[in-house]
């Protein structure tokens, strides 16, 4: 009798020591996708950040360079070479934000959209800002349309 006891004793041991190994190996995959899950979120919000970041410099360094070839004596050069500087140093995050956004989205299409919307956003928020004008309507429903358009592309 006593080792019948001890045979369902351990049998009962094994079949819990089995179901904790089934849960801890299940609570580390859930853990371990949901790790994962959240570098892929990071990734994303840097890819936007990098492509909106150098679009902001890119659109700066054009507006700024006409501006002030426009409205000051600076030589064309001295005006030319500054904003020269800057859209190199823009071109760069770019092609960070471009290099990323393939891996991080695994679709061009996205990444793109996300550049061209961001020039949608930033270039009338740049031109308001430097030249102080006011948007046209069209203009202004451009903007809105292209801010659907972004949050469209991303979630859908």
């Amino acid at each position: 009798m006593g080792t019948e006891g001890e045979k369902n004793l351990n049998l009962s041991l094994r079949n819990l020591d089995t179901e904790i190994s089934k849960h801890t190996s299940q609570t580390y995959l859930n853990n371990n996708f949901s790790t994962r899950q959240m570098e892929i979120n990071y990734s994303k919000i840097l890819v936007l950040v990098l492509i909106f970041l150098g679009e902001i410099l890119a659109i700066y360094a054009e507006m700024v360079g006409a501006k002030t070839n426009h409205l000051t004596s600076q030589p064309f050069w001295q005006t030319f070479l500054k904003m020269f500087l800057l859209i190199t140093l823009a071109g760069g995050i770019l092609i960070a934000g471009y290099m990323s956004g393939i891996n991080a989205f695994k679709n061009i299409w996205v990444v793109s959209v996300v550049s061209i919307t961001s020039i949608l956003l930033v270039e009338p928020l740049l031109a308001w800002t430097i030249f102080h004008q006011v948007p046209t309507i069209g203009a202004v429903l451009g903007f809105i349309l292209g801010a659907i358009g972004l949050f469209l592309s991303l979630f859908y």
